[in-house]
């Protein structure tokens, strides 16, 4: 729990560097959507290593909602085939079916969000 509180952690410094006005050191919004994608990858790849379907669904979790929060181009759709194949690789490797649905959840739910805008 203290390591995904960590990572959680880390994740939201992030995220503050880019969408607070008060903290913004990151102007670019490309750079600020790869850095969290990339950050969540980390968190995935730590998950795996440890087994823990927990921190796995909080690192996707938090990926699918960096591709909602950044709307840059096709950066929403590599991002959501990136987190659709990791979801699907722990299905396959760890039998991890809530991570899984909640990708699944998270997918249709961003379609739901680009269809209201």
């Amino acid at each position: 729990m203290l390591l995904a509180g960590g990572l959680a952690a880390v994740y939201f410094t992030t995220y503050a560097a880019h969408y607070n006005e008060h903290l913004k050191i990151i102007q670019d919004r490309t750079l600020a959507g790869a850095l969290l994608l990339a950050w969540a990858g980390f968190m995935v790849w730590i998950a795996d290593r440890k087994k823990s379907e927990v921190l796995a669904l909080f690192a996707v979790g938090l990926a699918y909602y960096t591709s909602i929060i950044t709307r840059v181009g096709y950066f929403t759709l590599y991002s959501n085939l990136v987190l659709t194949a990791a979801a699907v690789f722990f299905l396959v490797r760890n039998r991890w079916a809530a991570l899984s649905l909640a990708s699944l959840v998270a997918t249709y739910g961003r379609v739901c969000v680009l269809a209201l805008l």
